[in-house]
């Protein structure tokens, strides 16, 4: 194949439809605002946590006033399983401000900040918080007695329980799938067969040229499905450049005197969510 018809290649492939929304970086005023919004909420929930945090009277039980807002009237009569519910909520939300703000700092600093994950950062407290009350009320319900009172737990390991929710809320989410799946477990594929799983693996299916020249200099065009603007091909575990033209063709660079001997090369692709295709052979000659 030579140059000049690879190029017509790339050229028609990189003229095809192919969703643009992976490929916008954030503005500056939208990395700006989503900032405001974290340490917002993370300013508010410290705040929540203090307030609802429960105080021991001198008889050992905890105080059933809950001042909310400076300088208001206390909310009288608090339940302490109220309390401890509210707390769970406070601290899974504010778990998960120390997920969603140590992955916003890397993006950004690495400037790889897409646009379409905006809405991701957004909703990570809500995830948390949500997650912490189911993580609360298995744990909760199955290894105390239903006579024991709020008073009886320490708020210090029910708000640790809460945090580790929402902090790692991924792990959180498998451990209570794999729970879930073993309890209910059906004859089906499910996600496998609606297919609508989030992360979707490379795919190679052809490579142009199907062989290399020792000691020669050329580009390679990979075919398949799922790639990445930020997809890497790897030549046995060698990191190559990588131009990505669609979600379906990238292009890789071979530099003369990368492989000065015939081999066989295995290649693969990976996106920047960890997965990675199956190994796809490449000759040298």
């Amino acid at each position: 194949m030579t140059t000049q018809s690879l190029q017509d290649i790339v050229d028609a492939a990189s003229t095809s439809p192919a969703p643009q929304s992976t490929e916008e970086l954030a503005s500056g005023w939208e990395k700006g605002a989503l900032f405001l919004y974290l340490a917002g909420s993370a300013i508010a929930l410290m705040y929540f946590l203090v307030r609802l945090w429960p105080e021991t009277e001198p008889s050992g039980a905890w105080n059933t006033d809950v001042v909310v807002f400076w300088r208001a009237a206390p909310i009288r009569d608090v339940p302490d399983d109220m309390r401890l519910l509210l707390l769970v909520i406070v601290a899974g939300g504010l778990g998960s401000f120390i997920h969603a703000a140590t992955s916003f700092v890397d993006y950004v600093g690495n400037r790889r900040f897409f646009r379409s994950w905006i809405m991701w950062y957004v909703l990570r407290p809500f995830i948390g918080s949500a997650l912490a009350v189911v993580l609360y009320s298995a744990v909760r319900g199955g290894l105390l007695t239903a006579t024991a009172g709020g008073d009886s737990v320490s708020p210090f390991g029910v708000a640790a329980l809460a945090f580790l929710a929402g902090m790692f809320s991924k792990q959180a989410t498998d451990k209570l799938n794999e729970l879930f799946t073993t309890l209910f477990k059906t004859s089906g594929d499910g996600d496998a067969v609606r297919k609508d799983k989030l992360d979707t693996a490379p795919r190679v299916t052809s490579i142009e040229p199907q062989q290399l020249r020792a000691g020669g200099a050329v580009e390679l065009l990979v075919n398949g499905s799922g790639f990445e603007s930020t997809s890497i091909v790897r030549l046995d575990g060698q990191a190559k450049p990588t131009t990505f033209v669609n979600p379906s063709t990238v292009v890789v660079k071979i530099a003369p005197g990368d492989f000065a001997t015939a081999a066989t090369l295995k290649l693969t692709v990976h996106n920047a969510s960890g997965q990675s295709s199956s190994p796809m052979e490449l000759k040298v000659v």
